[in-house]
């Protein structure tokens, strides 16, 4: 895409396809998908992916936005933000983790940091969603394998809410 030197730059836009149902009684009748996957190691790490958007030099920097589309006369579509599971193989040391979500507001050095909302939808005929925050459980695990020590349970983890200082 290219660059310019006297307004906005060149935009990509992936878009997949559209049905249009001649026969709303048809289970097939659902738009294209996207997929962004990356690549496979037969070794070691698979790799990255990475979204972001440039930094400004001067003004304010772009904005991702990350959303579902609106359900007409059904639900909304649903984002899941997540890491993947961690198996036991019985060449790996039994002590992976699986993968952690961070979300993180960025620092400012003259003005306020930024902020973090959570926010739950409201029900105009049903009740307003539900806002679950919940810590990992730790349970014992039987022996993977027959060489493999039996792995005992652990700590639960725990919630944390801390407001911030001020130092001035």
């Amino acid at each position: 895409v290219g660059n310019s030197y006297s307004g906005a730059g060149g935009d990509i836009t992936f878009s997949a396809g559209d049905y249009y149902a001649t026969d709303p009684t048809d289970p097939s009748y659902v738009g294209g998908s996207i997929f962004m996957r990356s690549g496979r190691s037969g070794v070691t790490t698979s790799g990255n992916i990475f979204i972001s958007t440039a930094d400004s030099t001067l003004g304010v920097s772009g904005h991702i936005t990350l959303s579902s589309g609106a359900g007409q006369g059904d639900n909304s579509g649903k984002i899941y933000i997540g890491s993947g599971d961690s198996y036991f193989t019985p060449t790996a040391t039994p002590t992976g983790a699986s993968g952690d979500v961070t979300i993180s507001s960025g620092s400012a050095t003259t003005g306020q940091g930024g902020t973090i909302e959570i926010l739950v939808g409201s029900g105009d005929s049903g009740k307003g969603g539900n806002l679950v925050m919940s810590a990992g459980i730790s349970a014992p695990v039987a022996n993977p394998t027959p060489q493999a020590a039996n792995y005992n349970g652990n700590t639960g983890g725990y919630v944390t809410i801390t407001s911030g200082s001020s130092t001035g």
